[in-house]
């Protein structure tokens, strides 16, 4: 017999299935390799769903459109799926109030509104005077299972309950033990609802845990799914994922076994607070990340205020304050911050100014080196008053183990025998380090952002330096 493997194949409405990869190409999936399994691979969900759509009158003319845009062009929405060959455009009625079963009150038309089950008040009848009445109420027994509340159906939903009718109430409980945890397979995981046997067998086709069981792994299995907030082509929308998928892909999640149906994403981040430099005091200005390093400034994140950050002194790695080692003992938002030479070449030196100077001639920016291999750096400096202290350090990007390495430290910007230093990589963790240069005269003190400094694992290949001695 000839073994053909197989392996996990993502399909695009999201779900996985273990086939050949021949089978996987037919159906137009995405093929994870021979013996992958699906209990193992994450399928990123499938796209948001369209929107409503239905016949909107305009005039006499017929168009399938959502109902806000029905309503701005002045027209009449006739409801959700309506084609425009169930309606008629030579006579429009007029919309008015409609009363649904919820208490809410739309301003539709009357067909509009009984194919909502609503109550039509009336053409041109104002919502403000409809007087709808509340909706009923009745037990909810939440997920927790021993938990009941008197609420709407609606409401109940919303909190992954159980609607046990209206009129219905909480004294004696409904809930224990006639309610209990329901599990369904779903996409990479397992859900669970607090339903009753019935609901859980019958409607739904899951398994019943028994009566008074919550929703846990060892009721249901797992992986548990929860609702995930994810943002897609500039809109934000729920989806149920295991908490692993949802971070991953960068959304927020909202604990185990919980449900889309009350969750509001929030929209897609997007505005932040950016740092621009302005001379001896950078000027912040609220606009989008990729904005602020187009200008060449620092971006502090989606949603943050200026009047959170503190640009008297730019973070070189990107965050709101720079702390310096403890041997280096700098006062905060004093500082200067200077690009390093273009292109990796020393930026020449000027005369006449009282302030302090310092630039980096090594290595070029960007260099590349392997953990274990030294990298030499080289400076030049100059200060009127012959009196400057200079200080190097080697900062780890943000996320790598360690504090700020001193290269040098209080070196004297006289002694013309000290301007060059070789780092000892071998207890560095692999990453991106920064080069930053401190010079400082009593009067006035200078950070100087050197090249960047990449650190890789052992078999990757070394760069040769730009700029070295």
């Amino acid at each position: 017999a000839v073994c053909v493997a197989v392996g996990a194949c993502c399909f695009d409405d999201g779900h996985c299935k273990e086939v050949t990869r021949s089978q996987c190409d037919t159906v137009g999936g995405e093929y994870r390799g021979d013996a992958t399994r699906c209990a193992t691979t994450i399928c990123p969900p499938p796209p948001p769903p369209p929107p409503v759509t239905g016949a909107c009158c305009v005039g006499a003319a017929c168009q399938i459109a959502t109902a806000e845009t029905c309503a701005s062009s002045g027209g009449a929405f006739f409801g959700a799926d309506v084609s425009c060959d169930d309606v008629s455009c030579v006579t429009e009625p007029r919309p008015g109030a409609c009363c649904l079963s919820s208490g809410e009150c739309t301003f539709v038309v009357e067909s509009a509104c009984s194919s909502n089950g609503g109550t039509f008040r009336g053409q041109d009848a104002p919502c403000a005077s409809a007087d709808c009445p509340p909706p009923p109420t009745g037990a909810c027994c939440l997920p927790s299972a021993i938990n009941c509340e008197v609420t709407t159906r609606q409401r109940c939903t919303e909190l992954s309950g159980g609607y046990q009718g209206d009129e219905t109430t909480c004294e004696p409980s409904p809930c224990v033990p006639q309610s209990g945890a329901c599990c369904l397979g779903g996409k990479g995981g397992v859900e669970c609802y607090i339903k009753t046997q019935a609901d859980c067998e019958d409607s739904l086709g899951g398994y019943y845990a028994g009566d008074g069981t919550t929703c846990s792994v060892e009721n249901c299995g797992g992986p548990p799914l929860g609702a995930c907030c994810l943002w897609y082509d500039g809109s934000s929308y729920c989806s149920l994922t295991v908490q692993a998928e949802c971070e991953q892909l960068s959304g927020e999640y909202f604990g185990d076994w919980t449900s889309c149906a009350g969750v509001e994403c929030a929209p897609p981040p997007g505005i932040g607070a950016c740092c621009l430099p302005g001379g001896t005091q950078a000027v912040c200005v609220p606009m989008s990340g990729g904005s602020c390093l187009k200008f060449g400034g620092v971006f502090f994140g989606p949603g943050s205020q200026c009047d959170m950050a503190r640009c008297g002194i730019i973070d070189l790695w990107e965050t709101a304050e720079y702390d310096f080692h403890a041997d280096a003992p700098f006062p905060r938002n004093r500082y200067r911050v200077y690009p390093p030479g273009g292109g990796g070449q020393p930026s020449p030196l000027s005369d006449g100014q009282d302030d302090p100077e310092l630039v980096f001639d090594a290595p070029g920016d960007g260099i590349v080196r392997v953990v274990g291999e030294p990298v030499n750096i080289g400076w030049a400096a100059r200060d009127d008053g012959d009196d400057a202290r200079i200080w190097i350090l080697l900062e780890p990007a943000i996320g790598l183990p360690g504090d700020s390495i001193i290269v040098r430290s209080a070196v004297s910007e006289n002694d013309a025998n000290d301007r060059s230093a070789s780092i000892d990589t071998s207890g560095l963790t692999p990453g991106e380090y920064l080069l930053i240069g401190v010079i400082a005269n009593g009067r006035t003190m200078n950070i100087v952002r050197g090249p960047s400094i990449h650190i890789g694992s052992p078999g990757e290949t070394s760069g040769a330096e730009m700029g070295g001695r």
